[in-house]
Protein backbone atom coordinates (compact mmCIF):
# COMPACT_ATOMS: atom_id res chain seq x y z
CA UNK A 1 0.00 0.00 0.00
CA UNK A 2 1.40 3.38 -1.04
CA UNK A 3 1.32 6.66 0.91
CA UNK A 4 0.91 8.63 -2.33
CA UNK A 5 -2.58 10.16 -2.60
CA UNK A 6 -4.62 8.60 -5.40
CA UNK A 7 -6.85 11.54 -6.27
CA UNK A 8 -7.54 15.21 -5.52
CA UNK A 9 -9.83 14.51 -2.54
CA UNK A 10 -7.31 12.15 -0.95
CA UNK A 11 -4.51 14.65 -1.66
CA UNK A 12 -6.51 17.44 -0.01
CA UNK A 13 -7.23 15.30 3.05
CA UNK A 14 -3.49 14.61 3.40
CA UNK A 15 -2.79 18.32 3.99
CA UNK A 16 -2.07 18.94 7.70
CA UNK A 17 -3.96 22.27 7.80
CA UNK A 18 -7.09 20.64 6.42
CA UNK A 19 -6.78 17.77 8.89
CA UNK A 20 -6.39 20.25 11.76
CA UNK A 21 -9.51 22.11 10.63
CA UNK A 22 -11.49 18.87 10.51
CA UNK A 23 -10.30 17.81 13.96
CA UNK A 24 -11.19 21.21 15.41
CA UNK A 25 -14.82 20.52 14.44
CA UNK A 26 -15.21 17.07 15.97
CA UNK A 27 -15.11 15.62 19.50
CA UNK A 28 -11.85 14.31 20.96
CA UNK A 29 -13.34 10.82 21.10
CA UNK A 30 -13.91 10.94 17.33
CA UNK A 31 -10.35 12.17 16.79
CA UNK A 32 -9.09 9.24 18.88
CA UNK A 33 -11.02 6.85 16.62
CA UNK A 34 -9.47 8.48 13.55
CA UNK A 35 -6.00 8.03 15.05
CA UNK A 36 -6.66 4.32 15.52
CA UNK A 37 -8.02 3.61 12.03
CA UNK A 38 -6.15 5.94 9.66
CA UNK A 39 -2.34 6.04 9.52
CA UNK A 40 -2.36 9.20 7.44
CA UNK A 41 -4.42 11.07 10.06
CA UNK A 42 -2.86 9.53 13.15
CA UNK A 43 -0.45 12.36 14.06
CA UNK A 44 -2.93 15.20 13.50
CA UNK A 45 -5.66 13.30 15.33
CA UNK A 46 -3.45 12.57 18.34
CA UNK A 47 -2.36 16.22 18.45
CA UNK A 48 -6.02 17.20 18.71
CA UNK A 49 -6.79 14.62 21.40
CA UNK A 50 -3.86 15.58 23.65
CA UNK A 51 -3.50 19.31 22.88
CA UNK A 52 -5.57 20.59 25.79
CA UNK A 53 -6.15 18.68 29.03
CA UNK A 54 -8.28 19.60 32.04
CA UNK A 55 -6.76 16.94 34.30
CA UNK A 56 -3.46 15.18 34.91
CA UNK A 57 -5.21 11.82 35.25
CA UNK A 58 -5.13 10.81 31.54
CA UNK A 59 -1.40 11.57 31.42
CA UNK A 60 -0.64 9.74 34.66
CA UNK A 61 -2.59 6.71 33.41
CA UNK A 62 -0.09 6.39 30.56
CA UNK A 63 2.69 5.63 33.04
CA UNK A 64 1.22 2.72 34.99
CA UNK A 65 -2.15 1.27 35.98
CA UNK A 66 -3.97 3.19 38.71
CA UNK A 67 -5.90 1.88 41.69
CA UNK A 68 -8.85 3.74 43.17
CA UNK A 69 -8.46 4.00 46.95
CA UNK A 70 -11.05 5.33 49.43
CA UNK A 71 -9.73 7.64 52.11
CA UNK A 72 -10.62 6.81 55.72
CA UNK A 73 -13.26 9.53 55.91
CA UNK A 74 -14.97 7.89 52.94
CA UNK A 75 -15.76 11.24 51.38
CA UNK A 76 -12.96 11.28 48.85
CA UNK A 77 -11.19 8.76 46.69
CA UNK A 78 -7.65 8.93 45.39
CA UNK A 79 -5.79 7.28 42.57
CA UNK A 80 -2.49 5.53 43.26
CA UNK A 81 -0.06 3.70 40.99
CA UNK A 82 -0.59 -0.04 41.20
CA UNK A 83 3.19 -0.57 40.91
CA UNK A 84 6.46 1.36 40.85
CA UNK A 85 7.37 3.11 37.61
CA UNK A 86 9.86 1.55 35.18
CA UNK A 87 12.05 3.17 32.52
CA UNK A 88 9.80 1.65 29.80
CA UNK A 89 6.82 3.53 31.27
CA UNK A 90 8.46 6.85 30.41
CA UNK A 91 9.03 5.68 26.83
CA UNK A 92 5.27 5.12 26.49
CA UNK A 93 4.45 8.41 28.23
CA UNK A 94 6.64 10.90 26.36
CA UNK A 95 5.12 10.74 22.84
CA UNK A 96 1.74 11.72 24.29
CA UNK A 97 2.91 14.16 26.96
CA UNK A 98 4.85 16.13 24.34
CA UNK A 99 1.56 16.82 22.55
CA UNK A 100 0.00 18.62 25.56
CA UNK A 101 0.14 22.37 25.01
CA UNK A 102 -2.45 23.49 27.58
CA UNK A 103 -3.16 22.01 31.01
CA UNK A 104 -6.05 23.56 32.96
CA UNK A 105 -5.78 22.74 36.65
CA UNK A 106 -8.24 25.34 37.95
CA UNK A 107 -11.29 23.16 38.14
CA UNK A 108 -13.64 22.73 41.10
CA UNK A 109 -12.89 19.99 43.62
CA UNK A 110 -13.74 16.53 42.36
CA UNK A 111 -14.47 13.42 44.42
CA UNK A 112 -11.43 11.65 42.87
CA UNK A 113 -7.91 13.06 43.03
CA UNK A 114 -4.34 11.95 42.51
CA UNK A 115 -2.76 10.62 45.69
CA UNK A 116 0.41 12.36 46.90
CA UNK A 117 2.27 9.06 46.41
CA UNK A 118 1.97 9.61 42.63
CA UNK A 119 3.87 12.89 42.89
CA UNK A 120 6.57 11.26 45.05
CA UNK A 121 6.93 8.52 42.43
CA UNK A 122 7.18 11.11 39.66
CA UNK A 123 9.87 13.04 41.52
Amino acid sequence: MSNIPKGPAEAALAIADIQNQIFSLIEKSDSARCARVCRRWKESALDHVWNSMNSLIPLVQLLAPLNLVSLPAGLRKTLQFSRHLRAKDWENFMPYAERVKHLDMFLPETPISLDSSIFFELA
